[in-house]
């Protein structure tokens, strides 16, 4: 990967071999409302508007990725929904999470609650529980077909709009984690959190073996925060609030496209 920053007239480049992204400039960032915000202002804001309630999965906006290769987001905003190519916003929360079904997708509909849960990924509570990383059901062609893994994985990204306060969520898919990983790992690679950069989610067509198109989700790097001291505080500041969401999206079970 190559990060190539520009700033003051100069460029600086850290390479590594996997793949390379140049990075636009640092952006204007007087039009993000975060930008504006004062240290504790998220929290204090949320208070009295509604007390110690945690933010649920309905208060904030979700993004799907859509089935069958389309490579357009729908975004829900207050004025109906929209089509775009891109998003683009800072992330403020990335966690991990697994669930388990006894009853697939394609048997139950959905709308049942997981045997298993893991909301950090890594231990399951409930049937059969215990360590994620050792469960024979997280372990590849474990699923009915033989072809991924029964426990479903997940990734959830909380971000950042220009014009929100509140993020929108989007669940990475397992058939976007390893995009995913390749990114996050990426920008550890070159000492950049996720708040300190502005990160752009596309969306490519890919087939599964039997020929039936799905969308993933491609990650880059779109330049730089310039005071990452204030997202880093207001993701602090918001994190305690968005436990109950973690939960929530965590146990919605959606279909696997490689199934």
């Amino acid at each position: 990967m190559a990060f190539t920053k520009r700033k003051n007239g100069t460029d600086a480049s850290v390479s590594e071999s996997s793949y390379e992204s140049t990075v636009p400039a640092v952006k204007d960032e007087s039009d993000y409302a975060v930008m504006k915000m004062e240290k504790g202002e998220i929290v204090s804001m949320l208070r009295d508007n509604v007390g110690a309630e945690k933010l649920t999965a309905n208060d904030l906006s979700r993004v799907t990725v859509p089935s069958q290769g389309v490579t357009t987001w729908t975004i829900p905003t207050v004025e109906g929904e929209k089509q775009q190519k891109h998003i683009e916003g800072i992330i403020v929360l990335t966690q991990s999470v697994r669930a388990y079904w006894k009853e697939s997708f394609d048997d139950s509909g959905g709308g049942s609650p997981p045997d298993c849960v893991a909301r950090d990924g890594l231990t399951g509570v409930g049937d059969p529980s215990g360590d994620c990383l050792k469960c024979e059901l997280s372990q590849w062609q474990s699923d009915k077909k033989k072809r991924g893994k029964a426990c479903s994985e997940a990734r959830l990204i909380y971000l950042l709009t220009q014009d929100q306060i509140l993020p929108m969520v989007i669940k990475v898919p397992a058939t976007s984690l390893a995009n995913a990983r390749k990114y996050l790992f990426g920008l550890t690679s070159v000492r950049k959190a996720v708040h300190s950069v502005y990160t752009r989610l596309s969306l490519e067509a890919d087939k599964n073996i039997d020929g039936i198109k799905f969308s993933k989700i491609t990650f880059e790097m779109a330049g730089e925060v310039e005071i990452p001291e204030v997202t880093k505080a207001y993701a602090n500041d918001l994190k305690p609030f968005l436990d109950a969401s973690i939960d929530q999206f965590t146990k919605q079970q959606d279909p696997d496209p490689m199934s």
